[in-house]
């Protein structure tokens, strides 16, 4: 987010000349004169969402034009809108940057991405025009606490996956030795979040002991739910996917340990 080296949402967004304006891909008369990004820009955008996700850059390039392919947004009826017709620009451009996640999985990260809109010049609101239709602040006030339990366990666990002798690599932007450390610092002042990837050195056999063997986590494919989930993914070279929850961070400690040492004793 922000200025610097140019990764914001607008920033991604011009990647591929898409309208940076506040109607962006609404309509083509107006996206027509838009000024195409140059071949620098899209290097150093592209260079840096490598070095963030860890992703080939192949891969990435892809990921950005699909992210950035407009798609027709049908709401629900019968359902009110979270936030009024201001902000539906901004939060379209949002959606496509997020890669089109759905509905029920944006909807609780409004509260955290509509400031940093805000913040980062991408819209310009009054506060009331930022507040969600029909919600008070109070309705919204834990979702603050939650990210910051959110991150500080997903520190802890982290730690404890990287120094384990059964683990072979982890991923989380919040550890100094992870190498998308310095951007994530930049962008994510306020913490890390929770999602960690890790492979154990066994790979198939290790991935499905470990999931087998929690007892607080759960094993689930969703994320960012106040319980932990872990999700392996044998696809993806027999990583594990832990999405750490907001319990107690030495249950969660006691709990990776146990299901690693069931791992060490294969």
């Amino acid at each position: 987010m922000g200025s610097g080296h140019g990764c914001s949402f607008s920033g991604y967004a011009c990647f591929f000349g898409v309208d940076d304006g506040p109607a962006a891909g609404c309509d083509k008369k107006e996206g027509a004169g838009v000024e195409i990004t140059t071949r620098t820009q899209k290097s150093r955008i592209l260079a840096e969402l490598v070095e963030l996700t860890g992703w080939h850059r192949d891969y990435a390039r892809a990921a950005l034009r699909d992210a950035l392919t407009l798609k027709v947004i049908v709401p629900c009826s019968g359902r009110p809108a979270t936030y009024g017709d201001d902000l539906l620009p901004a939060l379209i451009r949002c959606w496509a940057v997020l890669r089109a996640p759905a509905g029920k999985l944006l909807a609780p990260m409004l509260p955290v991405l509509v400031p940093l809109l805000r913040r980062d010049g991408e819209v310009d609101l009054t506060d009331q025009q930022a507040e969600p239709a029909g919600g008070t602040r109070s309705q919204r006030g834990t979702l603050p606490l939650r990210m910051r339990q959110h991150s500080a366990n997903g520190h802890v666990i982290a730690e404890v996956l990287r120094d384990h002798p059964e683990v072979d690599w982890v991923r989380y932007p919040g550890l100094d030795t992870d190498a998308a450390h310095d951007v994530a610092s930049k962008y994510m002042p306020n913490g890390f979040g929770g999602m960690i990837s890790f492979r154990m050195t066994k790979g198939k056999p290790a991935m499905a002991t470990f999931c087998e063997s929690l007892e607080l986590a759960g094993v689930a494919v969703s994320l960012g739910d106040l319980h932990t989930l872990a999700y392996p993914m044998p696809k993806r070279d027999f990583m594990v996917r832990l999405s750490v929850g907001c319990e107690d961070p030495d249950d969660l400690i006691a709990d990776v340990t146990q299901a690693l040492d069931k791992v060490a004793a294969l």
